[in-house]
């Protein structure tokens, strides 16, 4: 079990460095200060219950990101209220993802694909640099400029 060419830390220093990858996943995820703790718990729970699993093929920041992620999908199926049909993967985001404090941006960021939102969230909200997205989102530096490009172009035509 390594990260790059080490061990893996102890619990207390992995959370200590990835609390606030873990928490920016629970806010993207739910929109509640209550489930986002919750949440929250969950995520760091699952981490530490399968991080004997962590074989070292990534960097352990994605390996974590990737956890989170999950469990945060679980955690809002399992929370959904009946009869409500999860999001469609690429939908508009509902305005309870998009935690922002202007009805302007609020609007704007609606009109984005799932994938451009996380990474304008994480981006901007999470405050991560591109090679960090292209890390937790495990996708190629070039795409993460790409999506951040097509991301704040569609903003800026849905304000103008």
């Amino acid at each position: 079990m390594a990260d790059g060419a080490g061990t893996v830390p102890p619990f207390s220093e992995i959370f200590a460095t990835h609390r606030k990858l873990v928490w920016s996943v629970a806010c993207f995820h739910v929109a509640a200060r209550q489930d986002r703790e919750d949440l929250f718990q969950e995520i760091w729970e699952a981490i530490f219950h399968s991080l004997h699993q962590f074989a070292g093929r990534s960097r352990l920041s994605t390996w974590i990101y990737s956890v989170a992620r999950h469990t945060a999908q679980r955690y809002v199926t399992r929370h959904r209220p009946r009869g409500q049909p999860p999001r469609p993967e690429g939908g508009a985001p509902s305005p309870e993802e998009v935690v922002l404090s202007r009805e302007a941006l609020a609007h704007a960021m609606a009109s984005l694909t799932e994938p451009e939102v996380e990474i304008i969230f994480f981006r901007y909200v999470g405050g991560h640099s591109y090679d960090e997205l292209a890390e937790i989102l495990n996708i190629p530096l070039s795409t993460v400029k790409a999506r951040l490009f097509e991301a704040r172009r569609k903003i800026r035509d849905t304000r103008s």
